[in-house]
């Protein structure tokens, strides 16, 4: 597969985003917030029903011409792999919704990039995360193809503000030695079945060894990954934050109660050092010597203490 780049693909295509899994609680919600703040983007939508995609197009207000020129359907997305690259070839980038990812995510990630499309997803399995890598990483890079994960509305702030945290340290020490990223959530009452049923496959992925086996193949596939390790935390730094214990306890100084966050966002953070890393060895927060900071995800209850230092 020869690269072109970006601009190039770009500028023969028509649709600027594709959302596949438009018709779930994701999806629609991504679905409206383009057609509602971005408005000037040729948006399409990919499904496996006709009749809900029409759906969700009248809910967002689209005409009859706009359905005909925007709505794919792709009712299998292994038997029809060539209907699915056929309708990510005329897009920019694909927003895949659709999950769990273990289970359907790959055929998706697969059409992306044989059309050459950018992908984004909003996955939060740890194993789809090294399955992907497996499978496609060489080849995307090849193709100059972005394949980003976990841009979710949990991983996202994690790592952006793991980044934040130890770049503002940085400006006025020379170490960072932790980083604790605690998510505090509002006014909501129920989770999405989808999002439980991948939780409930990730535990089972973890629990039977299943992502034990993917990571150990990263690593066999990936030497550079280990040859870009960082080095050791010097024993004089402090052991903080301290790991998080799986049952609540009470953080007096943020008036939070924590417990370990037992989503994806650690990992997801590790994974992007760790790639980082290995592409750019002389990075100044992620370059081959400098020790990791300690990682730790918390989930917090309660209202936050906000504190400012002078």
């Amino acid at each position: 597969m020869t690269s072109t780049s970006r601009k190039e693909r770009y500028s023969t295509r028509e649709i600027d985003i594709i959302v596949h899994g438009a018709t779930g609680f994701t999806g629609k919600r991504v679905l409206s917030h383009l057609v509602k703040h971005h408005p000037e983007l040729n948006v399409a939508i990919c499904g496996r029903s006709l009749e809900k995609l029409t759906s969700v197009a009248n809910v967002v207000g689209w005409d009859e011409s706009k359905y005909n020129s925007s709505i794919y359907v792709v009712s299998d997305i292994v038997n029809e792999s060539d209907k699915l690259v056929a309708a990510f070839s005329n897009a920019k980038v694909v927003i895949a919704c659709a999950g769990p990812y273990r289970q359907c995510g790959i055929p998706i990630l697969k059409a992306a990039v044989e059309a050459r499309a950018d992908y984004l997803d909003l996955c939060g399995e740890p194993q789809f995360f090294d399955d992907a890598l497996l499978s496609f990483d060489r080849e995307a890079r090849a193709a100059g193809v972005l394949a980003c994960h976990a841009a979710a509305f949990d991983c996202v702030p994690a790592e952006l503000g793991a980044s934040l945290a130890e770049r503002e340290l940085l400006k006025n020490c020379t170490s960072c030695a932790g980083v604790e990223v605690i998510h505090t959530m509002q006014n909501i009452s129920r989770a999405n079945a989808t999002t439980f049923h991948a939780a409930v496959d990730g535990f089972h992925a973890a629990a039977s060894g299943e992502l034990a086996k993917s990571r150990k193949k990263v690593a066999e596939n990936y030497p550079e990954f280990k040859e870009t390790m960082p080095p050791s935390r010097p024993k004089e730094w402090e052991k903080a934050p301290l790991p998080p214990g799986l049952l609540p306890g009470y953080d007096e100084e943020k008036g939070l109660r924590t417990m370990k966050f037992v989503g994806a966002d650690a990992s997801a953070i590790r994974s992007s050092w760790r790639y980082l890393r290995s592409r750019k060895p002389d990075h100044p927060r992620k370059g081959t010597s400098i020790s990791e900071p300690r990682l730790s995800v918390l989930i917090g209850m309660g209202t936050l203490k906000m504190s400012r230092q002078s």
